[in-house]
């Protein structure tokens, strides 16, 4: 698990233990793994329905992490907010530099 700033936690599902933290605020998981399930499967077709469905995948990706930072927005001031990804090197780091951002 990888502090970015006070109260922003990055980690992948292995490595996932909110016990870790020391902080009496409440702990927040956003978990990405179960929402984001729909990215990648524009490499099933080919031509352009591929390029259809990545756009597709890329607006709905778009709109996710708009909607994460609006929740960490709301929360990182009362919360300890931990984003969890699969293996914790692709969208918690992503989410988390959108933040930044």
């Amino acid at each position: 698990m990888i502090e970015i700033i006070p109260n922003l936690w990055i980690t992948g599902l292995k490595k996932y233990n909110p016990k870790a933290i020391s902080s009496p605020l409440s702990k927040v998981k956003i978990n990405t793994s179960d929402k984001l399930n729909f990215i990648g499967r524009n490499k099933k077709y080919s031509g352009e329905l591929q390029t259809k469905i990545l756009k597709n995948e890329i607006i709905q990706l778009y709109k996710y992490i708009e909607n994460i930072i609006s929740t960490i927005n709301e929360n990182i001031l009362d919360n300890v907010i931990i984003i969890v990804c699969k293996t914790g090197q692709q969208i918690s780091p992503l989410i988390a530099t959108c933040y930044l951002i």
